[in-house]
Formats: C-alpha cells, structure tokens, sequence
C-alpha cells in the first residue's frame, strides 16, 4: 500500500496453521521483498514486521509446547520472517518485530475462512526518520 507502507502476507502464504516455520514457498516472495528494500534508493528505509494469529486458542499438545499462547505464535512469526529477511541481507538494525496476537483482527472470526484472514503477517515499511521502540543512549540514565 502506497500511502500506509504495508505489505500484508496471508498465514497460508508463508506458514501452516499453528506453526512459525516458514514454508519453502515463502522464500522467493520474502527475497525479492529484500531485494527491492536493498536497492540503493530504498537502504534508508526501515522495516517492521507484525504478526497476528485468529481469535482461537492453542489447543494442539505439540503447538502449545512450541507456542503456549498466540502472543507467543503472532511474535514467532514475526521473528522467522524478520530471520528470513535478514538472512537475505536486510541490516538487522533497520528492523523490528512485533506480535498482536488475536487482538487486531481485520475481519469478524466468524467461520474458518474469515479466521484465515486474520492469521497474517504485516510488513510495514517506513520512512528513516519513523521511530521504533529503540534504546536511546544519550537519554537512558
């Protein structure tokens, strides 16, 4: 999206349900994605990678033991994805993750095809100047 900086990836693009390994077929999309923000004209900007989960709990034994709540989900596939991008040559300092978990989701859980939806991960790119949470030395005291 040109005026928001989002690029959104549904769940099913990039991992199975319940898990935050990254299926093979995410690889190219997820290079050419860090081929472009490492072109010359794009290395200012910044990158930050949201993940979300449905509004269904964890219920598997093997999926909890991995991810005991979708906190934990929506941030494990933040992270695989920022790994990935930075395998793939993006500075590791121009990004950050985060996980939203069930809590923004973009349509109503109604059924399972509705629930798809919302199991996502959001690829927002931004400006140099947009700040993140960061560590801040001359102010920390």
């Amino acid at each position: 999206d040109s005026t928001t900086g989002l690029s959104k990836f549904n769940e099913d693009i990039l991992f199975a349900s319940g898990s935050d390994q990254l299926r093979q077929s995410a690889m190219p999309l997820l290079r050419q994605f860090a081929d472009i923000i490492n072109a010359p004209d794009a290395r200012r900007l910044r990158v930050l990678v949201a993940g979300h989960t449905d509004d269904q709990r964890i219920r598997q034994p093997a999926t909890s033991a991995r991810h005991p709540t979708n906190w934990h989900l929506s941030t494990n596939r933040a992270n695989a994805v920022l790994l990935a991008l930075t395998r793939n040559g993006i500075s590791e300092s121009r990004m950050a993750a985060m996980g939203y978990s069930r809590f923004q989701p973009v349509v109503s859980n109604r059924d399972d095809d509705t629930r798809q939806q919302n199991r996502r991960v959001e690829i927002y790119v931004l400006a140099p100047e947009a700040l993140l949470a960061q560590w801040d030395p001359i102010n920390y005291r």
